[in-house]
């Protein structure tokens, strides 16, 4: 078969297709495996394991839930980062073909655009995720969409990716949707995934690390707490948003005892003394 210019025509074969998605696969995978274990269960060591006697009273729920839920948590949440990586992968192959608008060169679009870029892909994914979060709780979609991230009631940073296919893939479609209308460095993709992970790990810490006036202040009362989604775990049917506290509060979905719980939290001090070694007899 001739090209229109009198050239073989080249149609890319299944194996190059399979052999482009697998290379794309495995290093979105390895990315996003090795962020998960570095972040969320670097945060796990150190407050669920080393400081949680020193943050005992910074605990936003009383007790701790067994270790067997813990690593039923980790499982779940690696399980959604290699479905994600499906999505990035398939990404990665439509940009190359020119569909999406990805782009490496730091510069290409000037360096006023990668800040204007991540500040939109911030914004606009806690309002995506509120919306597409709150439409997950409807009856009719909970069941399989949602409610294996309400197993746990009291999560920990290992939860932060604990979710089914369908809301692994849900949120993970935002970043391709993004790309279909607006180009966006790679690099600044790679750091808005981080921020979701760095998030992600915050809301489920367990443990409120806030300052005094966090709650208090004009500026710092809009961005979200450990408290904030944590009570979503422990009240199903208010707090959804992430980031920021924005839409829980435009729209009347925002716990009534949010402010109160995170001022009472936040007014002790951050650290406790450890507990002395009791002498023995």
């Amino acid at each position: 078969m001739q090209s229109p210019q009198g050239g073989p025509h080249t149609e890319p074969q299944l194996e190059e297709i399979l052999g482009i998605l697998g290379s794309n696969y495995a290093g979105a995978a390895g990315r996003s495996v090795f962020r998960y274990l570095i972040i969320c269960g670097g945060a796990f060591a150190v407050f669920w394991v080393f400081l949680h006697e020193r943050l005992e009273h910074r605990k936003i729920q009383e007790g701790q839930p067994p270790r067997k839920m813990n690593l039923k948590e980790a499982r779940d949440s690696i399980y959604a980062t290699l479905v994600i990586a499906v999505v990035t992968a398939v990404s990665l192959w439509l940009n190359e073909l020119g569909h999406l608008q990805l782009y490496m060169d730091p510069m290409e679009y000037g360096a006023p655009w990668l800040v204007v870029s991540l500040v939109l892909l911030v914004f606009g994914f806690d309002t995506y995720f509120y919306w597409t979060h709150r439409l997950m709780h409807h009856v009719a979609l909970y069941n399989w969409t949602h409610e294996k991230h309400h197993e746990y009631t009291d999560p920990s940073p290992l939860a932060a990716y604990s979710f089914t296919a369908w809301e692994a893939l849900t949120y993970a479609l935002f970043g391709p949707m993004v790309l279909l209308v607006l180009p966006v460095n790679f690099y600044v993709l790679l750091i808005a995934g981080s921020w979701f992970t760095l998030a992600s790990t915050l809301v489920h810490l367990g443990y409120e690390l806030a300052p005094s006036w966090w709650g208090k202040s004009r500026l710092t009362r809009w961005i979200g707490t450990s408290t904030m989604h944590n009570m979503h775990h422990e009240y199903i049917h208010y707090n959804f948003a992430l980031y920021f506290t924005f839409w829980d509060r435009w729209m009347g979905t925002m716990h009534p005892d949010y402010d109160e719980v995170l001022e009472e939290l936040t007014a002790q001090p951050l650290f406790q003394r450890a507990k002395a070694p009791s002498k023995a007899a």
